[in-house]
């Protein structure tokens, strides 16, 4: 092999993409904001990631939120209104995490992303049932199959847990309270 086509394979290496899978794009309601992730590899010596953002549609620099993780389960939804999304990600088999993302009140204002637990009482069950057991190696194993916003201010969900399946209704004055109603137990 020639130093030519050594150099020549190096550049060409080096300009092609890191191996990722297909985007999934989440458009909100009126089209014009967009919830988006993708699967990256870093190589060998590094984990796969998962970027989640928030952008204007069509506008490159426009990204509102984002957040790097790792790939498992990622869902998104949009309000009726457009002006908030709720983003659900589960990157390992004890964790999840919701993030709120909401408009500012003028179009001028910044987009705002939060942290919330919707599932935080359903997990102080679970420990207070891991205590009383002595279950040192239960992981609590939670989960949220379903998304869906009832109006502007309330968010629908199917959520299961090691205990159970559950309806959860979340109002975005008090996220991290919500309403749950066991549908299932295990």
């Amino acid at each position: 092999m020639t130093l030519r086509f050594r150099i020549l394979s190096i550049l060409w290496a080096m300009l092609l993409p890191l191996k990722a899978s297909e985007s999934v794009c989440m458009d909100s309601p009126d089209k014009k904001m967009v919830a988006a992730w993708v699967d990256s590899s870093l190589g060998k010596a590094l984990p796969d990631i998962r970027s989640i953002v928030i952008a204007r549609n069509g506008d490159q620099g426009s990204v509102f939120f984002s957040k790097v993780t790792t790939p498992r389960s990622t869902q998104a939804a949009w309000s009726p209104d457009s002006r908030t999304c709720l983003i659900y990600d589960a990157p390992d088999n004890g964790n999840v995490f919701f993030w709120l993302v909401t408009a500012g009140k003028s179009p001028e204002d910044r987009w705002r992303g939060k942290e919330i637990h919707p599932m935080d009482p359903l997990y102080a069950v679970y420990e207070k049932k891991r205590a009383a057991k002595h279950w040192d190696a239960t992981l609590w194993r939670p989960y949220c199959s379903e998304i869906k916003w009832i109006d502007n201010g309330t968010i629908s969900m199917t959520a299961a847990d090691n205990d159970g399946e559950y309806h959860l209704t979340v109002k975005l004055t008090d996220p991290d309270h919500p309403t749950i109603t066991m549908v299932k137990a295990r």
